[in-house]
């Protein structure tokens, strides 16, 4: 099973928000996601979850779904983020317990949905101390972001499950069997 982690929605309390460099904003858990208002341009929101137990080296690849509405484009930013017990996080590529990920505009911006649509957001990260928190940073000008979905998954796992014949890439193999 390559699902190791998902953000229990249920529990308000499961969740901390903190406000970075000046940053206004709030954050109100909604029982099948989370809601982040960020309120003006400064600095930066950090939603931390419960942190949960992890092997040390495992890769995990975090994913959120997210829908967004009033950000101003390359200006709103929302993305994934984790850290360790003992480690601290990093909003730039070089936080080197992650790997930067294909895609980023569409995974550091906030790109404004219809209404009733959303789209994913992933993040790698390498467990580094047997205790792995997953964030939600959001940052930039004034936006607001819906978060569902939210969970970690073995890498290696999940990708095992892929391999198996008829799922993701295989079907588009124009090469034949």
């Amino acid at each position: 099973e390559p699902l190791v982690w998902q953000a229990d929605f249920s529990a308000a309390d499961a969740f901390v928000l903190e406000k970075h460099d000046g940053a206004e904003g709030e954050m109100t858990v909604l029982g099948r996601g989370i809601r982040v208002v960020k309120t003006n341009r400064e600095g930066f929101l950090v939603v931390k979850a419960k942190g949960f137990a992890a092997p040390t080296n495992q890769v995990l690849m975090l994913s959120a779904d997210v829908a967004v509405k009033g950000a101003t484009s390359d200006y709103s930013i929302g993305f994934l983020r984790a850290c360790g017990e003992k480690t601290a996080f990093g909003i730039q590529w070089d936080d080197r317990t992650g790997e930067p990920t294909i895609g980023w505009p569409q995974m550091s911006n906030l790109i404004n949905t219809a209404p009733g649509m959303s789209y994913r957001k992933y993040y790698t990260y390498h467990s580094v101390d047997g205790t792995v928190t997953p964030m939600l940073i959001v940052a930039g000008y004034p936006s607001t972001s819906v978060w569902a979905n939210w969970v970690a998954e073995d890498h290696d796992a999940a990708k095992k499950l892929w391999k198996k014949e008829g799922l993701g890439w295989a079907i588009w193999n124009v090469d034949g069997p």
